[in-house]
């Protein structure tokens, strides 16, 4: 098992971009959030939740995504979701 550091997040970061980008979701990458969980690391998106809603309940079924607290900046509401990787910096099939 590697350990938080070892992990290479700007490639992780990218990957998940590209997965984004892929499924047409509006969101961003938050590059200051990144967790280790069960010994496989996770990336943080964010959603803005208005005029999203099926993008969202899209994104919560797939398998590889959790979903994470939201939050409130300058009036928005943004979901937040965690994307799982495999311990070989990949995305989780799901």
């Amino acid at each position: 098992m590697k350990s938080f550091e070892e992990y290479n997040w700007d490639r992780m970061y990218i990957k998940t971009q590209d997965w984004i980008e892929r499924n047409g979701i509006p969101g961003r990458v938050k590059t200051g959030c990144r967790a280790v969980y069960a010994g496989l690391p996770l990336v943080d998106i964010e959603i803005p939740c208005r005029g999203n809603k099926s993008i969202i309940a899209r994104v919560r079924n797939y398998r590889n995504v959790y979903e994470d607290r939201g939050y409130t900046a300058n009036g928005r509401r943004y979901c937040v979701f965690r994307i799982e990787f495999t311990e070989n910096e990949e995305i989780a099939n799901g």
